[in-house]
Order: C-alpha cells, then structure tokens, then sequence
C-alpha cells in the first residue's frame, strides 16, 4: 500500500462516495483513485457488498451509488474502471465503513421501534373507538329493548278481556278528534291512544277529566308530544271520560264551558 493509497482510504472519501455524498471535486478525486489503484478497487468492492448485504437484509432500497451505478457513471465518463467480482465480505474494512454500517443499522431499528410505537398507538386508539361504539350501541340496544317491552305490555293491556275500551269522539268543533281510553277496573289502571288527537290551539291543551259522583277528576293532560299511548291516572266508579279546552298547561278543575266531548265508561 502506497502513503498516496493509505491517506485516500483513511479520509472516508470512498464511503461518503459510496452513499453519493461526494461534491463533484471529491467524486473526481475518488473515480480517479478507482481508475489507478487495485487496493482502492477492492476496498471499494468491500463497502458496496457490505452496504448491499445490509440492504437487503433489511429489504431496503441502496442508495443510488450501489456498484452497478458506480461502474456505469464510470464508463459514461470513458474512465477505464476494472470490476471485481466477488461473492463474501471482507472481514476486514475501515473503522468509517463499519461506523457508517452501525449507524444505518442503528437508523433502521429506530424506524421499525417509531413505526411499532405508531402503530401500537393507532391500535389502541381503534380499541378505544370500538370501547365506544359498542357502548353507544349497547345503549341503543337497552333503549330499544325497553320501548319493545312497553310497547308489548301496552298491547297485551287493550287485549286483555277485563279492559274497557271508551272511544271519544264526534266533536262539534274538531272533526277529527279522536281519543281511545283503554280502562281496567281490575288493574286499576288507564292507558289512552292519543294517536289522533289534533294538535291543541297555542297556548291550550286538551284534558281528560273523569266524572267521579259528579266530581270532574283529572284523568291526564293530553301531551303534543305523545305520538301514539299515554298512561293516565285511573279512577274507580268513574261514569264518563270528557275532553275539555284548558290554557296551557293544564287545570285543577275542568272548564265545563269548554267541554269538548265526552263517552260513558
């Protein structure tokens, strides 16, 4: 090994060629090394095996300056460049290609260690979402199963035989007023399909009285909300049902005046 060799090798030229680091002086400087020198060919030769090995243990992509482009960039330039076939790696190499092959490695483990924590984050913030949904929809499962029951126990109540059904109807002032009242002595209880009751004038709304012993007891105010059945308080030995016109929200007495229709129970 010439002193000329030595110093080119130990400068780290032929490494920061190898990776495409070079400006264009150094790259000159290093091709014509390649061009005159057998040692530098074959330290070269090292580092490019080395580098692809590496590489392809780690399914990356060499760089750009891997020795197939080196070699054809050479004879581009009609520089007389001798390959070197060889299929092993050399024991033996610079402490700069060794640092440089450290610190890819150390560069690739830092990446994969990144994406596992990346993805470790995206696998728990999924778990998280999926926590929610199933809550949410755990919850609309309870919500359903409950207007489900009450619809089915409100069903089995009109159908059961000891349950009275009262329509009130046939109103002067609204003709398609309608209210079914399902009555049950036995349960003591009411339940009344509001389903076709017209929307009450702004700032009234309809009540259902009981007429107890000539008492008027409020059997319900009938809600705008209600799209379907409404519970209503029952009332034993009631002799009719009757719908009036209070103001809004209701009374504690029945406006007979405003009496709009009526059925006997």
């Amino acid at each position: 090994m010439t002193n000329e060799e030595n110093i080119f090798l130990d400068s780290g030229l032929l490494e920061q060629y190898t990776l495409d680091l070079c400006s264009d002086v150094e790259r000159r400087e290093v091709e014509q090394m390649l061009a005159s020198s057998d040692l530098v060919r074959e330290e070269y030769e090292r580092i490019q095996e080395g580098m692809e090995i590496l590489a392809k243990s780690r399914a990356l992509t060499p760089p750009s300056g891997t020795k197939e482009g080196i070699l054809a960039r050479l004879e581009e330039e009609k520089t007389p460049v001798i390959p070197i076939d060889g299929t092993t790696v050399a024991n033996s190499g610079g402490p700069l290609l060794w640092k440089l092959v450290a610190g890819i490695a150390l560069l690739i483990a830092l990446g994969l260690l990144f994406k596992q924590s990346n993805d470790l984050s995206e696998l728990r913030a999924e778990l998280e979402g999926l926590k929610s949904e199933n809550l949410a929809q755990s919850e609309t499962n309870d919500a359903l199963r409950k207007s489900y029951e009450l619809m089915s126990a409100e069903y089995a109540f009109t159908k059961d035989p000891q349950t009275s059904k009262v329509v009130l109807t046939e109103s002067e002032v609204y003709d398609d007023l309608q209210l079914v009242a399902y009555w049950n002595e036995d349960a003591e209880k009411a339940i009344l399909d509001v389903s076709a009751m017209p929307k009450a004038p702004e700032g009234k709304c309809f009540q259902l009285w009981a007429d107890v012993h000539g008492e008027m007891i409020s059997v319900a105010v009938i809600s705008s909300e209600s799209s379907d059945f409404q519970e209503g308080a029952f009332h034993a030995d009631a002799e009719s049902l009757n719908i009036t016109l209070e103001d809004f929200p209701g009374s504690d007495h029945a406006t007979v005046t405003a009496l709009v229709t009526n059925a006997e129970v």
